[in-house]
């Protein structure tokens, strides 16, 4: 599996320090009939390496049974961002 090797080192030095999410909003959930594609925009917001991130995003499920994370906006820090209300 392509890039497996790099998503076990970010899954390890996640879950070995004091990292945290702090939400993950959905912000909308769609499917196109026509492509049989789904599709679900996210806001994310976390404390990684003692700096605070945020990001919005999209994830994209095809028919064909293939899942393509993707990115809106590349990351950067976020102290603009609120959480839920």
């Amino acid at each position: 599996m392509e890039g497996k090797n790099e998503l076990v080192n970010w899954f390890t030095q996640w879950n070995n320090s004091d990292n945290k999410v702090d939400y993950w909003e959905i912000k909308e959930i769609g499917f196109d009939e026509a492509s049989k594609a789904a599709f679900v925009e996210w806001r994310f917001k976390c404390l990684y390496d003692a700096q605070e991130y945020g990001w919005d995003g999209a994830s994209i499920k095809m028919k064909q049974n293939k899942f393509f994370p993707t990115e809106a906006k590349k990351q950067r820090k976020c102290k603009g961002i609120q959480g839920r209300t």
